[in-house]
């Protein structure tokens, strides 16, 4: 009597040597090694030395990793896994529904996303980096030319909007600028409005909160990582 083996049960090798956009596991076992979708499977992936995986949107993690319960991954991550950096939060305009502050900066996304696996991850030799948040916009100003002494009242007044948030660092780009975070770190804040047209009745409204960081590794359900050699990793790593 002849048994026939799952093949998939002994590993799969995958190894990644040029650069890629929002990597999905799944999707490359299922389109290029005849993997079912939903039996148990064991994986090794390598990702080669000077090699970037990075994300292009913070909705996405630059490296998906969602198999069937009981699964198994092992990531040898000799290059660079790189999450999306948040947006910049608007300055405040006129009208402007948040009472003359800056919009808050977008939340920086993830490098890698978990579930149903259970992972090893070697990054002795490799960077995992989550997203920086965006920086929060500016807060907008209020001034007005003259002041009626009689009335207390301001006239022709003025509102000065504030200037943009800068991005997190992410994605095609390891550096943040202006008060965008740094990887896997929150943005800035931003600063309060300054800039005022004229001397009187002056007003100055803050500037919007900082992005939140994204994470370096995150885990939803079902997803686990050890870590046995952590090399450089910028974010919360569950």
């Amino acid at each position: 009597m002849i048994t026939l083996i799952n093949p998939h049960a002994f590993g799969i090798n995958i190894n990644i040597t040029t650069n890629t956009d929002n990597y999905n596991l799944r999707n490359d076992l299922v389109n290029n090694f005849g993997w079912d979708g939903t039996s148990v499977i064991e994986v090794n992936v390598t990702v080669a030395s000077g090699v970037l995986i990075k994300a292009t949107t913070t909705t996405t993690p630059a490296f998906v990793a969602d198999l069937s319960t009981g699964s198994r991954l092992t990531l040898i991550n000799k290059g660079t896994i790189r999450g999306m950096g948040g947006a910049g939060g608007a300055g405040a305009v006129p009208p402007n529904p948040t009472g003359g502050t800056g919009y808050t900066g977008g939340a920086g996304g993830h490098a890698i996303s978990l579930e149903d696996v259970t992972a090893i991850i070697d990054n002795g030799s490799g960077t995992i980096s989550g997203g920086g948040g965006g920086g929060g916009g500016e807060g907008g100003a209020d001034s007005c030319s003259s002041l009626d002494t009689e009335t207390g009242d301001c006239d022709d007044c003025t509102f000065t909007n504030g200037a943009a948030g800068s991005s997190g660092a992410g994605g095609s780009t390891a550096t943040a600028s202006g008060n965008g975070g740094a990887l896997g770190e929150n943005g800035g804040g931003g600063a309060a409005g300054s800039n005022y047209y004229w001397p009187n009745c002056r007003t100055s409204y803050a500037g919007g909160a900082g992005g939140a960081a994204g994470k370096a590794i995150s885990l939803l359900s079902g997803g686990s990582r050890t870590i046995e050699s952590t090399g450089t990793i910028h974010g919360a790593t569950s």
